[in-house]
């Protein structure tokens, strides 16, 4: 199996890579993953990752200096919400066979000046999702909770900003209802 891990830097100035770093705990011994990762990639690929391991990151500057490590991360099913909720078209009836896709807003950041995670949260790994409608117009996507994800339903031409919250399940139109309050 293999793990894709993503990055972006707040400010990329005097940055001359990424290192990748990956132990079996929280706790444990970490090892460098592979070689040094320069800019502008912001990508490796772990050939032998999987979910259970843990991953922290450490900026290398050009002056050869290193920063801080990022909060470890594991990439192991982190809690989630299941957000659902029906695509109608413009008469009220349900449109079957319906994408609705959830993209992370922005990929997980870590500030390079100090080059650590600013919080708990800040780094959660997540990818699209998407989902098609069932004869009744109606889908379901088990979401990570925290996260700021872009909802796009081309059938509604509707494309939004949400928050999954932390519940066990929550209609998509309530999420809407709740942002625009």
């Amino acid at each position: 199996m293999s793990i894709s891990i993503t990055w972006a830097l707040e400010d990329e100035t005097n940055v001359a890579g990424v290192e990748v770093w990956r132990a079996d705990s929280k706790d444990g011994e970490y090892a460098i993953v592979g070689d040094l990762v320069e800019l502008p990639t912001k990508e490796l690929v772990d050939e032998d990752g999987d979910a259970s391991k843990w991953y922290k990151l450490r900026v290398k500057m050009e002056d050869d200096s290193y920063g801080d490590f990022t909060l470890p991360r594991t990439l192991q099913k982190p809690a989630v919400c299941k957000v659902y909720g029906w695509v109608f078209d413009p008469t009220g009836r349900p449109i079957q066979d319906a994408q609705v896709w959830f993209s992370p807003a922005s990929p997980p950041v870590f500030d390079s000046k100090t080059h650590t995670g600013s919080s708990e949260t800040h780094g959660q790994l997540a990818k699209s999702v998407q989902v098609v409608t069932g004869a009744d117009g109606y889908f379901e996507a088990e979401l990570i909770r925290g996260l700021t994800l872009t909802v796009y339903i081309p059938d509604m031409a509707l494309e939004r900003e949400i928050v999954i919250p932390d519940e066990d399940s929550k209609s998509l139109k309530e999420l809407y209802d709740e942002e625009q309050a």
